[in-house]
């Protein structure tokens, strides 16, 4: 589905944590989607307290829960009185990768939404690499939350590599900010630019591939906006830029990226692609990262 109708956001209780629970539920307002908040409560922290505490640890661990229930209680009521939204609330246990997984096929989730960072910004495994993790195996598509909400999404850029992916991509920017300019954006690189310079090849045969590459892309791209909404060309604009997919992204002025992840075999969906994973490791705006 593409414009979500039920979304999942998680929280550490972390500031980042917190941050996307705003942004989701802003997302839910503009939308009329239902959200659900979850907190994972990681067994790994819960090991630490059985080897600390032996046998008080079970009433340790109680105790936390319902802390946690109470302090994400509160969190959607403070919701509820800033957008006007009701939310379904779950402390869950389990690993954090696999339960957030789960919970979100459990509720079906169109679209699932963290903080790209927590409480845990040094130790591996815990949720300051969460978005990264997130993304290998994640069904639904992933927002990642890097800036407050301040308003609906002005500024989009969507990542194009004219795969499966890129058609959703731009429909769910359509329907997340259907008020934003959308940048259709697609880098142009010859193949092995370098070593063909250092083979000497001529400047002239290079910028003539390069010319004739963007071309097409820029015939495609436009292509793609008609497609895409054929009421809104206005507010999407096809860009072919040459250089490096990531650096050319990361180069423009947006408060949201939208990008594929289409690995075509196990291997490469788990390293994500590079330009996705350097993507959401460097953006500063937000970024939705959503499959076909």
């Amino acid at each position: 589905m593409i414009t979500p109708q039920r979304i999942l956001a998680a929280t550490d209780f972390s500031p980042s944590g917190n941050q996307a629970l705003e942004r989701a539920a802003e997302l839910a307002n503009a939308l009329g989607a239902r959200l659900d908040l979850v907190h994972v409560q990681q067994t790994s922290m819960l090991e630490r307290l059985v080897q600390w505490l032996g046998s008080k640890a079970a009433d340790i661990e109680e105790q936390l829960q319902q802390q946690n229930r109470l302090n994400l209680q509160d969190l959607a009521a403070g919701l509820h009185a800033r957008y006007g939204i009701s939310c379904g609330v779950q402390v869950v246990q389990g690993d954090l990768r696999a339960t957030l997984i789960s919970e979100a096929d459990r509720q079906d989730s169109d679209l699932l939404i963290v903080g790209a960072h927590g409480e845990s910004q040094v130790q591996p495994g815990l949720v300051g690499c969460t978005p990264i993790r997130l993304l290998i195996g994640c069904p639904p598509p992933q927002l990642v939350v890097r800036r407050a909400a301040k308003g609906e999404y002005r500024k989009v850029l969507v990542a194009v590599e004219f795969s499966a992916t890129a058609m959703v991509a731009a429909k769910m920017a359509c329907a997340l900010a259907p008020n934003a300019e959308i940048t259709l954006l697609h880098a142009v690189e010859a193949p092995f630019e370098g070593k063909l310079r250092n083979a000497g090849v001529e400047e002239s045969q290079i910028a003539e591939y390069l010319h004739k590459e963007a071309g097409k892309a820029l015939h495609q791209l436009q292509a793609l906006a008609q497609d895409v909404a054929t009421n809104r060309q206005h507010n999407l604009h096809p860009l072919v830029i040459h250089g490096e997919a990531s650096q050319a992204i990361l180069a423009q002025q947006c408060d949201l990226i939208l990008i594929g992840r289409h690995g075509k075999n196990s291997l490469e969906d788990l390293l994500l692609g590079s330009v996705t994973r350097h993507v959401v490791n460097q953006a500063l705006c937000d970024v939705l990262v959503c499959s076909h």
